[in-house]
């Protein structure tokens, strides 16, 4: 069955929430599989750990 939404990259939330639904998992699992797939998204953007090196272009030039 084709997803409502048109296979778009990124389905407004009520949606994924139906395709997991529609997928076999239970309400609460699918919350949690979308949870997840939001704290993925924010992990990849967060500041590297103390002492790893910096992205290039984002080092402070030497004074």
């Amino acid at each position: 069955m084709p997803s409502p939404h048109g296979g778009a990259a990124d389905p407004p939330p009520f949606w994924e929430l139906e395709d997991l639904i529609a997928s076999g998992l239970e309400r609460e699992a699918a919350l949690l599989v979308m949870a997840a797939r939001r704290t993925a998204l924010t992990v990849v953007a967060a500041a590297p750990p103390p002492g790893s090196a910096a992205p290039p272009g984002t080092a402070e030039p030497d004074r």
